[in-house]
């Protein structure tokens, strides 16, 4: 039977970018919908054996739930590693209402979730600067609890922004940067700028 809580899921789901990803709190667990739920699934929690099908508006949908444990994570992942722009929503009467975003750049309502996950200081990561102009820069970050490796590249800002977002979200035990080519390609001015980038994100 069709609902208006329904009809406002189909409208959050229809109105997002394709680079970002709608969560639901549904009170006791979270859940997310049609490719939200197959990218979680393959990307995240490596099986597709947490996707579910439910028909939703005469429609069958696949989705997913997680519980506390499994969002932090995801919203961890999401955000730091896969660089994904994340809604979540919540449910008022019987409409869909945003109450929470946050992506690389400004983690906004999820500040306080990165810093809970990343305290501990299980994170590897090594920073690879591009040798030219325009500020592209490679990271890779290794989780020593369940030893998984994480690739990304970006063209960042000239003070190299997103990448201290990154030092300082994820605060890893231990972080190596090099140049593409083994040189140094940083003016004294720059390095400094760089160096107190890292001293800021506690790496070394």
């Amino acid at each position: 039977m069709e609902s208006a809580a329904d009809r406002s899921l189909f409208q959050a789901l229809n109105a997002k970018a394709a680079s970002t990803v709608a969560i639901f709190d549904r009170g006791d667990y979270y859940a997310c919908y049609l490719e939200d739920a197959t990218l979680l699934a393959k990307e995240i929690f490596r099986s597709d054996v947490c996707l579910k099908t439910k028909t939703i508006m005469g429609e069958s949908v696949q989705y997913m739930t997680m519980n506390g444990g499994q969002f932090q994570r995801t919203v961890r992942e999401l955000l730091m590693f896969m660089r994904y722009r994340i809604e979540l929503y919540g449910l008022e009467g019987d409409q869909w209402k945003m109450k929470a975003k946050g992506t690389i750049g400004n983690l906004g309502d999820f500040e306080d979730i990165i810093g809970d996950l990343t305290g501990g200081g299980n994170t590897i990561m090594a920073i690879e600067l591009g040798n030219g102009e325009d500020n592209k820069v490679g990271v890779c970050f290794l989780d020593l609890l369940d030893f998984r490796v994480l690739i990304s590249e970006f063209i960042d800002t000239p003070h190299f922004s997103q990448v201290e977002q990154c030092l300082i979200g994820i605060a890893p035990r231990e972080c190596l940067v090099y140049s593409d080519d083994g040189s140094a390609i940083y003016d004294c001015k720059d390095r400094r700028k760089s160096s107190n980038l890292f001293e800021k994100g506690g790496g070394s």
